[in-house]
């Protein structure tokens, strides 16, 4: 007999699996503010019908299918806007947003092993910029180096975790 998922486990699926609802819902919808509203509506949903969540390991589908719905009776909702899609041109894009989500947690998992094996002055200098926030001038001025050595230094870094993260990705995919 399946049990039911306590509050406190479901409120750990539904915050794990967020990111994954935001990417999902944004491919589809493309506008971050209406994205936002509809994954509102989709943590409601997922909510009010948590009971019905008796296996763990399909909460990300589960969230996945009804953020679907939830982007589709958004651009029913809309169909007086001249821009709005035709419902299967949407479905189709659900279809391909699926996909994307699902590779999203390999590309993290590939980026956080790629800058684990990262020399640690690379780290700090991505740290600086994408987590600090600091302007480029800053961190030049900081290092005594001039805005184009900085740049640089940033673009090969970036291009390293990306084939880093590439490299690990086909591995992945050509080990299964």
């Amino acid at each position: 007999m399946d049990e039911r998922v306590d509050p406190e486990q479901f409120v750990a699926l539904l915050t794990a699996n967020q990111s994954h609802s935001r990417a999902y819902v944004l491919a589809i919808v493309r506008d971050h503010n209406h994205a936002m509203d509809i994954v509102q509506q989709v943590n409601i949903v997922l909510w009010q019908k948590s009971s019905e969540l008796t296996d763990t390991s399909k909460f990300l589908p589960w969230a996945l299918t009804v953020a679907k719905f939830k982007a589709l009776a958004f651009f029913r909702d809309q169909q007086r806007d001249r821009l709005v899609f035709d419902s299967r041109v949407t479905e189709a894009i659900a279809d391909v947003a699926v996909q994307y989500v699902e590779n999203l947690s390999a590309r993290r998992r590939a980026l956080r092993q790629c800058l684990s094996r990262s020399p640690e002055r690379h780290r700090e200098l991505l740290n600086d910029r994408y987590v600090k926030n600091l302007s480029i001038a800053n961190m030049a001025a900081a290092a005594g180096k001039t805005t184009d050595a900085v740049n640089g230094l940033l673009k090969r870094v970036r291009r390293a975790l990306l084939e880093c993260v590439t490299r690990r990705i086909a591995s992945s995919e050509a080990s299964h």
